[in-house]
C-alpha cells in the first residue's frame, strides 16, 4: 500500500498577527518601563573670574583639627574619652565640652572639624554617642551644629 500525500489544495499558513501583538505588547513595556539615568557628576565647572587687581583677600574662617580618641575596655565598653590631652569622664561631658566651647567662641561650628578615633574593639553604640555628641543638638525645635564637620578614623591611623 502506498502512502498518502497531502492534497496540493492545503496550505501551511503561519499566524503573524498574534506574533506581532506580542512583539508591540514587549515594546511597549520595555519602553514604558525604560528609566533614563543622569550622568554622575557634571565636569564642566565653571572657575571664578581670578582676581589680579592685588594679593587674595584672607580669609577669615580658619579651620581647627580637635581630636577626640574614645579608648575601648576589654568587653568593648568606652573606657575613657580625650579631647586633645584633656581626658573627659564620658560623652555627656564631651558634648558639655563643646557647648561650653559653642558658648565662648560663637563662630566654633563654622571652623571645628573634629577627628574621631575610635580603638577597633569599641562597640559601636558608644562611638554613635560620641559622634552625636560632637555633632549638634536640638534647641527650640531646631537643629544647631557645634562643629564644621566629623571624621571618623581608627585609632592606629594619623592625618
Amino acid at each position: 500500500m502506498r502512502p498518502r500525500r497531502p492534497a496540493s489544495d492545503v496550505k501551511c499558513d503561519i499566524q503573524m498577527t498574534p506574533m506581532i501583538d506580542i512583539v508591540f505588547q514587549l515594546l511597549t513595556f520595555f519602553i514604558m518601563t525604560f528609566n533614563i539615568v543622569q550622568a554622575e557628576g557634571d565636569l564642566a565647572i565653571k572657575m571664578p573670574a581670578e582676581n589680579t587687581d592685588g594679593p587674595p583677600a584672607p580669609t577669615t574662617a580658619v579651620d581647627i583639627s580637635v581630636r577626640v580618641v574614645l579608648t575601648a575596655a576589654a568587653d568593648g565598653s568606652l573606657a575613657g574619652v580625650r579631647v586633645g590631652e584633656e581626658p573627659l569622664a564620658d560623652t555627656a561631658q564631651l558634648r558639655k565640652h563643646f557647648e561650653q566651647m559653642a558658648i565662648r567662641e560663637p563662630d566654633s561650628a563654622e571652623r571645628v572639624m573634629v577627628d574621631l578615633y575610635c580603638d577597633d574593639d569599641l562597640r559601636y553604640e558608644h562611638m554613635l554617642a560620641a559622634l552625636t555628641a560632637v555633632s549638634g543638638k536640638r534647641a527650640g525645635g531646631k537643629v544647631v551644629p557645634l562643629v564644621k564637620d566629623v571624621r571618623i578614623r581608627k585609632s592606629g591611623q594619623r592625618i
